[in-house]
């Protein structure tokens, strides 16, 4: 349960799973406010609402169901991502409607079964309110509303990101030429203008609506979005920090340093002044002949560099190391250089080292070794946080 600031205790009419089933066993709940509305069954049910009322997340036994921002069902259990039907996605929709109907009925009757224990009677009701009335919606209308401030979508965000704002002031990748990567493969990169980027801010703050100010961060969502030129990118912070509200992590970004302008700690530093705060960088390995398998540059040097010139100007750093790259016939080089290159960067435990697996390059079992490996290895040499990174399992949740 939860440490409330107001409660309802009442005997509920409460549905089973969504098998379909009519019975209704009798179960008092406890709702919670606090920067979402919890609806707590005693059984260990769930229910998370956001502040303008789309629901998030439901917690049904094992199996966790959580919203993804265009109106998707995302059901999670057993470390499984399964997206449910369509079909089915309206009989969940349907069914937390009914729910929440009912509690609405309870507590408009303030019957016996009714205990109120603060004075917050009138904002919860209104809560349940706006979440019925936006489930009585089409199905359609939450991606019309997402995909109006992300047209082209969200393609991946580092997982320590996920929970951001994520901003578009520009589309695709510079580079493109990755082979591993099936996210920006052959999307061009373009920048939005100065219009089309004050009309992406505005859809944005219209979709998220009063939750936007719990978003922790904020990410400049692109291949490499400081491939922007200063003056540009200049700008894009400056019409965030006008426009949004203001976030404890500061602003993110990927950045492919052999595909952008120049810069030193001096140019790095002027932006970590206007909010950036954190760069993931795509290093893979550290054997320049793989990376060039990879579609990668072989030039490990100026990627040093960069990373050198971001730790001067007290920017965050993340690397994303592809474990399995190159099959199991650079298993030990593979390792063995990656290791050195990353031994020889200023790391501190504020920076992060990924290990993502390249899913086919070597059986399941193996890439479980070869990340255990890498970890083992990692973590006697730099002092850096360590983190697994799964991209198959980024959605864009509420």
């Amino acid at each position: 349960g939860f440490l409330a600031s107001c409660y309802w205790c009442f005997d509920f009419l409460n549905p089973t799973e969504f098998s379909g089933m009519t019975s209704y066993p009798v179960h008092s709940i406890r709702i919670h406010t606090s920067n979402s509305l919890f609806v707590d069954f005693p059984d260990g049910r769930l229910l998370r609402i956001d502040q303008e009322g789309r629901w998030s997340s439901w917690q049904n036994g094992n199996a966790l169901y959580r919203r993804t921002l265009n109106g998707e069902i995302i059901k999670i259990s057993d470390q499984t991502y399964n997206k449910i039907a369509e079909n089915i996605q309206s009989k969940i929709f349907q069914r937390i409607k009914e729910l929440l109907i009912l509690i609405r009925k309870k507590i408009g009757d303030q019957s016996n079964e009714l205990y109120l224990s603060s004075g917050n009677y009138i904002k919860v009701k209104n809560w349940i309110q706006k979440a019925i009335h936006r489930l009585s919606k089409p199905l359609g209308y939450e991606k019309k509303l997402y995909e109006k401030a992300y047209p082209k979508g969200i393609q991946i965000l580092p997982p320590d990101r996920y929970r951001d704002l994520v901003i578009q002031p520009a589309f695709g990748c510079p580079s493109g030429n990755c082979t591993f990567c099936a996210f920006y493969k052959n999307k061009r990169f373009r920048v939005r203008s100065d219009q089309d980027f004050s009309l992406h801010l505005q859809a944005v703050k219209n979709l998220f609506g009063a939750a936007i100010k719990y978003r922790n961060g904020i990410f400049l969502d692109s291949g490499s979005a400081l491939s922007l030129s200063q003056r540009r990118i200049t700008k894009v912070l400056d019409a965030i920090e006008k426009t949004l509200p203001n976030t404890k992590r500061g602003v993110a970004a990927f950045l492919d340093p052999n595909h952008s302008p120049k810069r030193g700690a001096r140019e790095y530093a002027a932006l970590k002044k206007r909010g950036l705060a954190q760069v993931t960088i795509g290093l893979e390995t550290g054997y320049p002949q793989l990376r060039k398998k990879l579609g990668k540059s072989k030039d490990l040097a100026s990627l040093k560099e960069t990373i050198n010139a971001l730790k001067k100007a007290g920017i965050q750093v993340a690397l994303t190391v592809l474990v399995g790259a190159g099959g199991a016939d650079y298993i030990d080089i593979h390792k063995s250089k990656t290791i050195r290159f990353i031994q020889n960067l200023n790391l501190t435990p504020e920076d992060i080292i990924y290990l993502s697996p390249l899913r086919g390059a070597l059986s399941p079992s193996s890439l479980r070794s070869e990340t255990a490996a890498f970890k083992d290895s990692l973590k006697y040499i730099t002092n850096s946080r360590i983190s697994p990174y799964n991209m198959d399992r980024f959605y864009y949740f509420s």
